[in-house]
């Protein structure tokens, strides 16, 4: 991300790096005044202008003030696909980014851990970047390699409607491409079908103590449903040899916490909030009227906090439960992101270097 071209002192592409997370303009005075503030007054963070940058480029390192601008790497990483020059590769090898010659406008929202424990700012972020680029009269593409499991997926939550009014498809020059996600095979979703008492729907997980999973019901006839329809039952879960000698005995669910459902009028969902102890641990799940609901169940700390189980033992034989899959994450589910992810083509890397590949990609497959 820097230009050293034609000689002379090193040269930042980036426009603008703005740190959320530092508070450096505050409490050493370095950078500007970031363009958002808490609503106490105080800024979020600290904002460098490219001049700053390329001050601090042209000091010996012992002398430079600006604190690391990212601590994890994946930023780094990601940016450095999308607009890397190759400066820092080998000569004989190098490797430079899709759009090398792009200007760069860097916004930091996550910690060393990769916690994105700024990332409530994306709007306003987004807000600011079009500000700027409305007055160069310039392009923009943002890029968001996050995302989490805290929505219903389905691009109605309020952060994800601003994103698909900000890039319209008739909003000329602007483009924001998301990650999928990493959790392809992590079973943190479930589908159930949910009917009457003599019909229920079964939910069952393993997990960490005090995982908490978001419960969302779509019911067939919403202008019928009232949240006292919803009912549940703890149920026992039986281990793998479920009769006859040596039978295992069956396991008891640990409830934590339940919230009472609630509606939400913005996104039309009815939702309510589980935390379950360690283990296994299950939900018989019905209505009292008998209307049919679709219930889907995200982790909300997924993967690390549980996994749903798609068939549970009985003592009559295996029942298949749930269906897991609808896992991308959010806010990549947004209508109009460009919502990208990879797809394992081959099991021979495995993190070694490889000049060739005996599979070959097989077009449109998932």
């Amino acid at each position: 991300f820097i230009d050293t071209s034609g000689g002379g002192p090193p040269r930042s592409r980036l426009l603008y790096f703005w740190d959320t997370t530092s508070d450096a303009f505050e409490s050493k005075g370095l950078g500007i005044r970031p363009p958002v503030d808490y609503p106490n007054g105080r800024p979020i963070g600290t904002l460098y202008t490219r001049a700053q940058l390329n001050a601090e480029l042209r000091l010996p390192p012992a002398q430079r003030k600006i604190p690391s601008p990212d601590e994890n790497g994946h930023g780094t990483a990601a940016a450095s696909i999308a607009v890397g020059n190759g400066a820092n590769s080998p000569p004989d090898d190098k490797h430079a980014g899709v759009a090398p010659d792009a200007d760069i406008i860097a916004v930091r929202i996550g910690n060393a851990e990769g916690v994105m424990s700024q990332g409530y700012l994306l709007n306003p972020i987004i807000e600011w970047v079009d500000k700027i680029a409305r007055e160069a009269r310039e392009p923009v593409v943002i890029s968001c390699s996050f995302g989490g499991h805290f929505t219903g997926h389905d691009g109605d939550s309020v952060e994800e409607r601003h994103l698909s009014s900000r890039f319209a498809p008739q909003v000329a020059g602007r483009a924001i491409v998301i990650s999928a996600g990493n959790e392809r095979q992590d079973a943190v979703h479930a589908k159930v079908q949910v009917a009457g008492k003599s019909a229920p729907g079964v939910l069952a997980w393993n997990a960490h103590d005090d995982a908490t999973m978001r419960i969302y019901l779509h019911p067939s006839n919403a202008a019928a449903f009232q949240a006292t329809d919803f009912n549940y039952d703890a149920i026992k879960l039986f281990g793998s040899n479920p009769v006859g000698a040596g039978a295992s005995p069956p396991q008891v669910t640990h409830l934590r916490r339940i919230s009472t459902v609630s509606y939400n009028s913005i996104t039309g969902e009815w939702g309510l909030n589980v935390t379950v102890g360690r283990g296994p641990g299950g939900l018989l799940l019905y209505t009292t009227s008998g209307q049919s609901l679709q219930v889907d169940a995200y982790f909300v700390d997924a993967p690390a906090s549980g996994a749903f189980l798609e068939a549970i033992n009985t003592p009559t034989g295996q029942e298949k439960i749930a269906y897991h899959g609808e896992q991308v994450t959010s806010p990549g589910t947004a209508d109009n992101a460009i919502t990208v992810g990879s797809y394992d083509w081959t099991d021979q890397f495995d993190g070694q270097a490889k000049t060739s590949c005996d599979l070959p990609i097989t077009i449109g497959a998932l």
